[in-house]
């Protein structure tokens, strides 16, 4: 009897023994469950019933889904389904499909029947975030159903696929221009004749450009007239092909010759250009003349011109030049070049399996083998469920221990493996990987390990004799595993993202190139003189103090301000450029601070100023000195103040902008002579930085000329590799008083006179190796001043009148008191009294 006794206890000892390493081994699978939850990148949540209902012919439907719409709730869901609806969990849990669908009930409830009556749904849906923003879904859902077949609730997985039907529309929209640019070519292509060429291009354009009627003109220099070639109409017009007209009908042709496009925004608005009056009796408010140029001449003009007022938009535009680039071409030589290829973008699209429910086992105990065969059933249950998740998940995930040791991996692509999951369980990352490889990860890990900290990383492996790119998450896992600290690594696939980044980038290069634009985006110099220039940039950058570059014409001074502004805390904002010297004395306010409609003649709209534009950004003001002292005065308050009124508008508008101005100009000289103001300049002289003269950093030219040399080669498709050392001693010996810019502009025509590897002396041309320094002349101001004084002189101080100094000079009298404003020169005092 004792016997038996004892062998019953030592069979009751080991099955606890055997219960508890069964519940222990469901704990940990619980748990690790819950941190795949927790760590998704896509949302997951469940929605539970309060009462199960049942889902077939025998209910009415509707009266189901009023219950269900008002009593199934949220009742879990994880971070990135609360980021996908701006949403704390507070706010998200307990929320019904009532208040999900609010903004489009009845499309809600056709999703939640298709839903229940296939018990499984894959489905994108547009939905709204907690503060109403539209955004669309792409989600797979699984209901739960109890043991009688009811529907109790169910497991969601979505994403937030907004920015990917933003990116197709954008996509859409920008493949339907390369078709249609596409058609044009191929219509060029199959005419003959200028006339046939021009009309078959004309028949589509209205297709990329909204406008009333376009036309194509041919310029004949030697009879000075432009003759039109073809035409196409939405109404009846008096013109037709052969219809002559003098080349001023199209502008300054000097603008066409430069590759300008003449813009008129109203033909209505007052003008003697009997040109303009033409078009407007055809019943055209608006039209743009876009210069023919083949190989650089101009060969005439492609006009369109529209029923309504207002400005071309920049991207009609750019289509029109785009047109008239072709046109051009092929009415110059009788065939066309295909320049555009179309790049197709692959969007990313993951497609998650369904998964059901993991529940926990709370029941007690009844006896010892029917325990333990229970928890073994349901361990087997919340195996599969987990297989179910692993499979339904788009990444790779690991598990590793602080070593590097892989103790578990879990995908539906095991394709992506670097080997088979076989070879990574149980094996250490430097058993598996290269060295320089296996060091990063083991540091990441580790780093995760013992901090912690959240670390994301990308690396290249080779997958199939193809290389991939993936980006990698860790997080930790807050439990040991054989007496070791454990991290989950998850590993996504942006093999194809990448590759539409590349995609999108070549084609932005393309364009770039197709406009045919050098662009210096480096600044190169050794010398001392250089380097106190970068390391001024170095020190001012982090500040948001004003800057005031000073230097010849040709120094480099807006490559400067660029540095400074890429270097700075508002280097993701913008950076506006303003030339002050080219803007008309009219618009230079206008310009800066903006204008409401109806502030001047012309003002047909509010327009933003420079100012406004860049906000919490840097501005950029090229030639600052050629400022009108008004002008001065008004920027002056927006650098003490921030705040500025646009013309014609009574409104103070707050801005938040860092000034770099720029100028080759001897400010203070012309504080001396009253043109600029002390107190403008004191404000702007904050941290001047002085871009020394080519002449001055002699050495840095063989430095400049090579890497000029190679740019200008590579974009003319020459094969120089280097420059004969005559010739360099030709360029150091040279002043440049053009500076970078004149050695460029010399470069380049060098570059394409040399037809070798090595570019010689006589490619460079005639240089002076004496040349006067640009400090032994004066400026066209300077001399302009002096010949007002001399004039002045001359008439005693009379500036009016047959003998007056306006008379003598060829200019009315207000011209002539303007310019000595600016300049600072005195009036006579007779001169006043008779202004007063």
């Amino acid at each position: 009897m004792e016997e038996k006794e004892r062998m019953e206890g030592k069979t009751y000892q080991s099955g606890v023994t055997e219960r508890h390493r069964a519940e222990d081994v469901l704990r940990e699978s619980e748990a690790r469950l819950e941190l795949f939850f927790s760590q998704s990148l896509d949302g997951f949540f469940f929605m539970m019933l309060d009462e199960p209902v049942r889902w077939d012919d025998t209910v009415d439907k509707d009266k189901v889904l009023d219950y269900v719409f008002s009593h199934q709730r949220m009742t879990k869901v994880n971070d990135a389904m609360l980021a996908q609806y701006g949403a704390t969990r507070e706010q998200f849990l307990g929320l019904t499909p009532n208040d999900f669908y609010e903004h489009n009930l009845a499309h809600g409830r056709e999703v939640w029947r298709r839903f229940f009556d296939a018990g499984r749904l894959h489905v994108e849906t547009d939905e709204r975030k907690l503060d109403g923003t539209p955004m669309s879904i792409e989600g797979d859902y699984i209901c739960f159903y109890d043991s009688e077949g009811r529907i109790t609730g169910h497991f969601g997985i979505q994403r937030d696929v907004t920015e990917r039907k933003r990116a197709e529309a954008a996509l859409r929209q920008y493949n339907q221009r390369l078709r249609t640019l596409q058609e044009i070519d191929r219509a060029i292509l199959a005419a003959r004749s200028p006339a046939q060429i021009a009309q078959a291009a004309l028949r589509h354009i209205h297709e990329l450009v909204p406008c009333l009627r376009a036309s194509v003109a041919e310029f004949d220099f030697t009879a000075n007239k432009a003759v039109l070639i073809a035409i196409h109409a939405k109404t009846q017009t008096k013109l037709d092909v052969g219809a002559e007209f003098p080349l001023e009908a199209f502008g300054d042709i000097a603008q066409l010759w430069l590759g300008k496009v003449r813009a008129v925004e109203d033909t209505e608005a007052p003008s003697d250009d009997p040109a303009v009056a033409r078009v407007r009796a055809e019943g055209v408010r608006s039209f743009i003349n876009v210069p023919l140029r083949a190989q650089g001449e101009l060969i005439g003009a492609f006009n369109v011109g529209a029923e309504r007022p207002g400005r071309f938009s920049d991207e009609h535009i750019e289509i029109a030049q785009e047109v008239a680039n072709s046109l051009a071409i092929a009415i110059r030589q009788a065939r066309l070049y295909e320049q555009i290829e179309q790049h197709a973008l692959e969007l990313e699209q993951r497609v998650a399996e369904r998964t059901a429910e993991l529940s926990k086992a709370n029941a007690s105990l009844k006896n010892e083998i029917a325990e333990r065969e229970r928890i073994e059933a349901e361990l087997r249950e919340s195996e599969e469920r987990l297989r179910a998740i692993a499979k339904a998940l788009p990444d790779l995930l690991f598990v590793l221990d602080e070593e590097g040791r892989h103790l578990e991996v879990l995908t539906s692509q095991e394709n992506l493996l670097y080997v088979t999951p076989e070879n990574i369980r149980g094996r250490l990352l430097h058993q598996i990987f290269s060295k320089p490889l296996a060091d990063r990860f083991l540091a990441v890990v580790q780093r995760t390990a013992e901090t912690h900290e959240t670390v994301t990383i990308e690396y290249e492996l080779p997958i199939a004799g193809v290389t991939r790119c993936f980006e990698a998450r860790t997080a930790p896992l807050y439990q040991e595993i054989n007496g070791k600290k454990c991290i989950v690594w998850i590993a996504r696939d942006i093999t194809d993202r990448k590759r539409a980044d590349e995609l999108q980038s070549q084609n932005v290069y393309l364009q770039e190139e197709l406009r045919s634009e050098l662009r210096f985006g480096e600044m190169i110099g050794a010398s001392e003189a250089m380097q106190k220039v970068f390391r001024n940039i170095e020190m001012v950058a982090a500040t948001d103090s004003s800057v005031l570059l000073l230097g010849e014409t040709g120094t480099g001074k807006e490559l400067i301000a660029r540095a400074i502004h890429n270097l700075s805390r508002r280097k993701d904002r913008v950076m506006v450029k303003v030339n002050c010297g080219a803007l008309p004395a009219g618009l230079v306010e206008s310009e800066l601070f903006g204008h409401e409609k109806g502030a001047f003649t012309g003002a047909t709209a509010q327009k933003k100023g420079r100012f406004e534009l860049a906000n919490h950004g840097t501005i950029f003001l090229d030639e600052v000195g050629e400022l009108a002292l008004e002008t001065q005065v008004k920027l002056l308050r927006v650098l003490q103040e921030q705040e500025f009124e646009r013309v014609g508008g009574a409104a103070t508008l707050k801005v938040n902008v860092r000034v770099i101005a720029a100028t080759n100009r001897h400010l203070e000289e012309d504080v001396k002579n009253g043109s600029f103001r002390p107190d403008l300049f004191y404000r702007l002289n904050i941290f001047p930085i002085r871009m020394p003269a080519l002449r001055e950093r002699a050495d840095d030219i063989p430095l400049l000329a090579n890497y000029l040399i190679s740019q200008f080669a590579r974009r003319l498709g020459k094969r120089i590799n280097s420059i004969n050392q005559q010739a360099l001693k030709k360029l150091v010996r040279y002043d440049w008083p053009g500076n970078v810019r004149e050695l460029a502009n010399i470069l380049e025509r060098a570059v394409i006179l040399c037809q070798g590897r090595v570019l010689q002396e006589e490619h460079l041309g005639e240089l002076s190796a004496t040349s006067p320094q640009p400090e032994s002349f004066v400026t066209l101001e300077e001399a302009e001043r002096r010949h007002i004084l001399q004039a002045l002189e001359k008439t005693n101080g009379i500036l009016a009148g047959p003998k007056g100094a306006a008379q003598l000079l060829g200019i009315n009298r207000s011209t002539l008191w303007s310019r000595m404003r600016k300049l600072g020169i005195n009036a006579p005092a007779q001169n006043l009294a008779a202004r007063k």
